[in-house]
């Protein structure tokens, strides 16, 4: 009987736990990228309910594999962040089957080139499902061809 009560209850904890997904920027170049977020203000005050959140975006994106930003900007609410080679970049996790993007107002990646999306359709359009909870940007070097 004992022996039942924990197979049950395992089985309750194992399929009652919400699905979780990553949306994930990887640098696969050679060099540091920067990562510049820029924070939906207008989402922010509706989530949090007139609670402060700076201390949210303080800690942003509460990785223990993500170095703390280099500079953040609480009046215009962006983030940058540097990624060294190989490393990636959590920008969305949480417990649903998909992003939503809802917290970025914009993104600009810096490497060479600076690519900027202006919104959530941009943001999302350029991550690809790896997996079954799994987004990925990957970030590559771009050969130049000599002339």
């Amino acid at each position: 009987m004992k022996h039942s009560v924990v197979i049950i209850v395992v089985g309750f904890a194992f399929f009652s736990c919400d699905p979780v997904y990553r949306a994930e920027i990887k640098n696969e170049t050679k060099q540091d990228i920067l990562i510049e977020v820029e924070f939906d203000r207008q989402e922010l005050e509706k989530s949090w309910n007139g609670k402060p959140y700076i201390p949210f975006l303080k800690s942003y994106p509460n990785d223990g594999l993500v170095e703390n930003a280099i500079q953040f900007d609480t009046v215009n609410l962006t983030k940058t962040y540097r990624i060294s080679p190989g490393l990636s970049f959590p920008l969305e996790t949480g417990i649903s089957s998909h992003p939503e993007y809802e917290l970025f107002r914009s993104l600009q990646i810096i490497y060479q080139d600076t690519l900027t999306f202006s919104n959530r359709t941009q943001i999302s359009g350029t991550f690809r499902k790896i997996g079954k909870r799994h987004w990925l940007m990957t970030v590559m070097y771009a050969l130049q061809q000599s002339l």
